[in-house]
Parts: C-alpha cells; sequence; structure tokens
C-alpha cells in the first residue's frame, strides 16, 4: 500500500471542477482510504491493485467518472515516432527488458513535475519492488538523439556524469560513491545495463540512476519515458500508466520500435482491451437484476467502456484481469451501501463457532493481564525460523514469489520475536501477545499438514525472567479452570536451564522459557525476552471434552 498527496487546487483542475470535501470524502467509495485532508493538500491510500491510481492525473481521471463529470474512458492512442531502439543481447541475463515511449506537445509546470515523480517513486516502491522488477527512466529527449541503444558493459567500461552530481564517474564509482549506488547496488550483477543515444551518450543506468544529461525540468516539452525489468508485461503495463497520465497533461503519445534482435515490439500500445461480461455471473454474485443498460452505465461510471456486450478496458487498467474484476467494479459504482440484506439460500442456519468464542475469550484473558495483541502472516521463511532458533520441517511455498514468504510457520514464536525486533525503540517494558494458525506437517492429514491455534505471549525488559513469564502462564490457564505441571525442556530458542515443556493430564501443549542470548543477538534484540507458546487448540480441547 501507498500513500499519495495531491495538490487540491491540481487535482481540481484535472477532474474538471473544484472538489469539495463531500466529493473528496466521497472518493473513498472507491476504496482508497481518505488519510489527510488540509487546506491545499489531500492525501489517499492506494492499494496494490490500482497503479493506476498512484498519479494525480490518474486519481483525478477516476473522480470525473466516479462523481458523474465526465463518465466512461478517455481515447487514447499513440503515433509513430519512427525511432528505434536496439536491444543487445548483452542484457540477457542482466536485465533483459524494456520498454519506452516519446511524449511531445505538452509542457512540464511545477504541480506536472512534482505529481510525476511522485508516481515514479510510487511505482517503483510498489508495483516495481523497490526498482527489483521495474524500474523508470524519464528524460528530456532534446537535449539526445536516437536510434537508442540498450546494452550490458563491465563497470570501468564507461564514463558519464550521473544525475545529481557534476563529474564523470565510472558505474563502479558510482555504485561505491553515489548515494543511490549505494542503495540499489544490490541489484546489479557483474555488468551494468546502459541506455545510449545514437552519439553513444548515457541516458541511464537501470535500476540505479539516471544521467544528468537527460535532467527533467519544469518547463521540459518532450520526454522519453524508458521502463527496464526482469519480466515483459509489467514494464508495458508500468509504461501505459506513465503514458496516459502525461497524456492527460496534454502530452501526445508517440511509439518507437524496440528491436530485440530479430525479434521486434512496438510499445507504448495505448489501444484498450476487450473483455466478454457475463452478466448472469454478476446477477448471481450481486444479487441484482441487471440489463444491458444497466452494466454500461455502472462500468462508465468506474471509467470502463462497453460496446455490444463487451467491456472496453483502458490501457492504464492493468487490474482487470478476470470476470470478478468487472462485478467488482460494478458493486463500487452501485454502492455497497445500496445492496439489500438477504439471507442466502444454504440449506443451514449460520451460527458462532464455539472455537472462535474460545479464541475471542482467551485473548480478553490476555488483554485483562496487560498484554497487547499483535498480529503477524501465516506465511514466514526460513531465515526467521533459523534465527529463532527452531528447526522444525515445514510446509514450503512452491515458487514462491518473495524471499519474505517462503514457508507456513510453525510456531509463533518467529513472528514475536520479529514484532519485538521491529519495536525496540519503544519503551519497556513490552508486553505483547499473539493468537494465530500455524501449520504443522502430518502424514495422516489428507494434504500432509494440519492446522492448529496457538497463543504465544513475550515479556521483553531489563528484569523479564522466568519468574515473570510462569505466573502469566498460570493466571492465563488458571481463568479457565487448567491446571498443568512443567517439565525441563531443551530447546535452541531458551536459555538452557529455563525452559520448561507444559504438560496437561501427561499431553504437552507447548512450552515457557527465557529466549537465549543466541537468539536475541540474531535479532538485534537487547533486553531480556521471556515468552510461552502453546496450544489453543489443545487447551479448548481439555475444555471440550471436561463438560461433555
Amino acid at each position: 500500500m501507498a500513500v499519495v498527496e495531491f495538490d487540491l487546487d491540481d487535482l481540481g483542475r484535472l477532474a474538471g471542477r473544484k472538489l469539495k470535501k463531500e466529493d473528496l470524502e466521497r472518493l473513498e467509495m472507491m476504496g482508497f482510504p481518505l488519510e489527510r485532508l488540509e487546506e491545499k493538500k489531500v492525501s489517499y491510500e492506494v492499494f496494490p491493485n490500482r497503479p493506476d491510481m498512484l498519479s494525480i492525473e490518474g486519481f483525478a481521471r477516476a473522480a470525473r467518472s466516479f462523481l458523474g463529470a465526465e463518465t466512461g474512458m478517455g481515447n487514447y492512442r499513440a503515433g509513430k515516432s519512427g525511432v528505434k531502439l536496439h536491444v543487445d543481447k548483452s542484457v540477457a541475463s542482466v536485465r533483459p527488458y524494456i520498454a519506452a515511449a516519446i511524449l511531445k506537445g505538452g509542457k512540464l509546470n511545477e504541480s506536472a513535475l512534482e505529481g510525476l515523480i511522485q508516481l515514479q517513486e510510487k511505482l517503483h516502491d510498489t508495483f516495481g519492488r523497490k526498482r527489483k522488477k521495474v524500474a523508470i527512466g524519464i528524460h528530456d529527449m532534446s537535449r539526445v538523439e536516437g536510434p537508442f541503444s540498450y546494452r550490458a558493459v563491465s563497470r570501468d567500461a564507461v564514463r558519464f556524469v550521473p544525475l545529481g552530481m557534476s563529474r564523470e564517474m565510472t558505474p563502479a564509482e558510482i555504485l561505491g560513491q553515489h548515494q543511490k549506488g549505494i542503495e540499489y547496488s544490490h541489484l546489479i550483477r557483474d555488468k551494468v545495463p546502459l541506455l545510449a543515444d545514437s552519439k553513444g551518450r548515457v541516458l541511464s543506468m537501470p535500476p540505479v540512476i539516471n544521467g544528468e544529461l537527460t535532467r527533467l525540468t519544469a518547463g521540459s516539452r518532450e520526454l522519453l519515458i524508458d521502463v527496464t525489468g526482469t519480466q515483459l508485461h509489467p514494464i508495458l503495463d508500468v509504461l501505459n500508466i506513465i503514458s496516459a497520465a502525461l497524456c492527460d497533461r496534454g502530452f501526445s503519445a508517440y511509439s518507437l520500435e524496440i528491436v530485440y534482435g530479430r525479434d521486434k515490439i512496438t510499445t507504448p500500445d495505448l489501444s484498450p482491451a476487450r473483455m466478454k461480461v457475463d452478466i448472469g455471473y454478476a446477477e448471481r454474485l450481486l444479487g441484482l437484476d441487471l440489463e444491458e443498460k444497466d452494466v454500461s452505465a455502472l462500468l462508465l461510471k468506474m471509467g470502463i467502456g462497453y460496446e455490444k456486450g463487451y467491456a472496453v478496458i483502458p490501457p492504464y487498467r492493468v487490474d482487470i484481469l478476470h470476470q470478478i474484476d468487472l462485478v467488482e467494479e460494478m458493486a463500487i459504482a452501485y454502492g455497497y451501501m445500496n445492496f439489500r440484506t438477504a439471507i442466502p439460500p444454504i440449506p443451514s442456519t449460520a451460527s458462532r463457532q464455539d472455537e472462535n468464542d474460545f479464541r475471542l475469550a482467551a485473548c480478553g484473558a490476555m488483554q485483562g493481564l496487560g498484554f497487547q495483541e499483535i498480529l503477524s502472516m501465516v506465511l514466514s521463511n526460513s531465515e526467521s525460523f533459523r534465527k529463532s532458533g527452531v528447526d522444525v520441517k515445514s510446509a514450503g511455498i512452491k515458487n514462491s514469489v518473495s524471499s519474505e514468504c517462503t514457508i507456513v510457520r510453525t510456531r509463533l514464536l518467529p513472528g514475536i520475536l520479529k514484532s519485538l525486533a521491529q519495536n525496540k525503540g519503544r519503551s519497556y517494558p513490552q508486553h505483547v501477545f499473539e493468537a494465530g494458525d500455524v501449520v504443522v506437517l502430518d502424514s495422516g492429514a489428507e494434504t500432509g499438514a494440519r492446522e492448529i491455534r496457538n497463543i504465544a505471549a513475550a515479556i521483553a525488559g531489563t528484569n523479564a525472567g522466568y519468574e515473570s513469564i510462569a505466573p502469566v502462564l498460570k493466571a492465563f490457564l488458571a481463568s479457565f479452570g487448567i491446571e498443568y505441571r512443567l517439565e525441563e525442556l531443551k530447546d535452541k530458542a531458551f536459555i538452557e536451564g529455563r525452559a520448561a515443556s507444559v504438560l496437561v493430564n501427561g499431553k504437552d501443549i507447548g512450552s515457557i522459557g527465557e529466549v537465549s542470548l543466541e537468539v536475541l543477538e540474531n535479532w538485534g534484540i537487547e533486553m531480556p525476552v521471556a515468552l510461552f507458546e502453546i496450544s489453543l487448540e489443545a487447551v479448548y480441547g481439555i475444555l471440550k471434552r471436561g463438560r461433555q
């Protein structure tokens, strides 16, 4: 998620009318929480599925349709520039894909320049995954000449003046001395990719830094946009988003021919996509009786066209991938507050689950003991478990897209420690707990794994120790009438001799102890930590059997 800030006057100009407070609040119904409203600025939270809304132009475009000022989609097209960009095979193992566009005929003022830079950085941080997946370069094209070339070179092969500097530097010097070079050096392997013009002048070193030669300024009238990345479709999507935003500023888009050896593509392609609308599917999901004119009106309100049974999807709406996405757009346009409540036609009556009621009671007990609840992700990674001294085998994620989410957690302990590490700048002592699901391998289960619910609580502070966490465990279990005993435990997560298994009726339901110094050092936690983690499922089972 990203928070974007817009100038109210500029937003109003682009939206075609002065936006009142009630208009700005109404725009929240599109799914963008209003973060802050000031005299001249407004901030919204934009979710990752709508990268086109990261620009003030995209936000104004959506506002025009949603508020009824100008429904439907704009007419975007790209003329042919006749300029070519040659991609050398040397980038195949470095950063293989590039797309580009030329924008002419407009003029950047200060507000437009500020918005364009914000869009670039927000796309980098979200859609581009900190420039790893997608990186964007925006240049003043009046200072260079096509055709352009994209190639990979050694770190000492060339010299150019990077943005913000006054002297020529080699790529190696930039990566070791320039602020941006140091920040993004981890994205560069042995060779570095370069974008250059017909005279060999360097425009940029993706994904790190542009050259000072093509610095963008207020007043620039001819722009070259380059987008590089590790996959083709994401860079094409980003190029369309930026091109459409600049077209809304009065620029005209022109395409380049990108030459990959014998293969050629033309970018940007601003023609709309078409998707057949299944009205029956929408009716079933929304509980509405819809005619074609209703579907057309709802989609037009969301800036999507409709022609003869097909949704006409603008080039910047990269989030529309399936029928369900169109149904969601219709639901937003209709207004969630306008749907009538109804009992679903299912052969059963809904009721609360006793297990969930027990979880709420357990959380209430911990809150009554002075502990603050935290929530961490069920997906984790092997490194977090290694740092926590946990080596239990876990269910892995196939084809994981993030190194942060490679396994399903088997214990809550790493999440608790990560939270404490992230909040070590807060005042002490800290009392936190979490009640959540974990997944353990079970060959007897149909899927080979079984989901159970645990609860863990920790105290971090100068005097945190076994003696401070043990009374908490006793009070927690006593609140449900559970008697238990402790048995010495050897666990890498805890200090030897300061840890125990928690046994109820001879069954091991969890552990308690002081976190080892090695684990604390792994997480960078500077205070002692004592914690317990037990199975809520086991405690509930004991209580349930006792009532039968």
